[in-house]
């Protein structure tokens, strides 16, 4: 009878401790300094937070492009600001009427533009896996090299996201190496383009429990005369949610936004302050 009523008091206790266990794991700490980062462990949700340097000027939600003329960009090859001079974006300081953004079509943001505002990582035998809002990918850890097709035979989806993998550097660094993108998608809501050709490297330093540091470089030759090194991104530890709510693109509501309200912006009023 002892035994039994052990064994029940185990259980519950195991039931009401396990979240309380779980959280302090997963979620920021609680009060105080920030407890010392766990060894070769990135899991959580990561989030970039408000006022961080790595913000532009202008308020880019990327660490590229920041500020007007973009003067901490690599100057571009004549192919670059050929593409450059025909990307129309919606948003920011270059915004047009008739933008042309890829994400105004439900196009994904893809690698890198998808990764700026932080995602939440997981890590599984011989992969690592980060959600990112409505999207997500996959990153070899098995060891494999970083083997991409052809551009001609880049016709799937997962192109945006490019081919990535992934290896810890030290007890602290995770790095992932991506390519074998398309040509569709930009850096930035600013219009930076990229080429076929473009590499882009990510080093995640887990600094402490509560904070981990994206330093991440562009590399693409046909498009930018050198390499490219983003400003440091800090993303901190947010408190594990459950249940993830995917985000939805419909293109019919981007349609009526260009229609009702950017298109509506540019038009001249007559002389009674209408617009027709």
């Amino acid at each position: 009878m002892r035994m039994r009523f052990l064994k029940s008091l185990i259980f519950v206790l195991v039931l009401a401790l396990g979240p309380v266990l779980l959280a302090q794991r997963s979620g920021p700490a609680k009060g105080g300094p920030a407890a010392p980062a766990p060894k070769r462990d990135i899991t959580g949700t990561w989030v970039r937070q408000p006022g961080d340097p790595s913000l532009s000027a202008i308020h880019s939600l990327t660490g590229v492009a920041r500020g007007p003329g973009f003067v901490d960009m690599p100057p571009m090859t004549p192919y670059g600001q050929a593409k450059f001079e025909a990307n129309k974006p919606g948003y920011g300081i270059r915004q047009q009427p008739e933008g042309n953004d890829p994400i105004l079509r439900c196009i994904q943001q893809g690698v890198p533009r998808d990764i700026w505002g932080g995602g939440e990582f997981a890590q599984l035998p011989g992969k690592m896996v980060e959600f990112l809002g409505g999207t997500w990918r996959q990153i070899a850890t098995d060891g494999r090299p970083l083997k991409v097709d052809p551009p001609e035979a880049r016709y799937d989806t997962g192109v945006v996201m490019g081919v990535s993998i992934g290896r810890w550097e030290d007890d602290y660094t995770f790095l992932i190496e991506t390519a074998g993108f398309d040509d569709k998608t930009w850096l930035s809501e600013e219009g930076l383009p990229h080429s076929e050709d473009m590499k882009v490297t990510e080093r995640y330093t887990r600094v402490d429990h509560d904070t981990l540091i994206l330093n991440a470089t562009i590399d693409d030759p046909k498009t930018y005369t050198k390499v490219y090194k983003v400003i440091p991104v800090t993303l901190k530890l947010q408190p594990d949610r459950g249940a993830r709510v995917p985000n939805f693109c419909n293109v019919d509501n981007e349609n009526a936004f260009q229609d009702r309200i950017r298109s509506q912006a540019i038009k001249t009023p007559d002389a009674n302050g209408n617009i027709k």
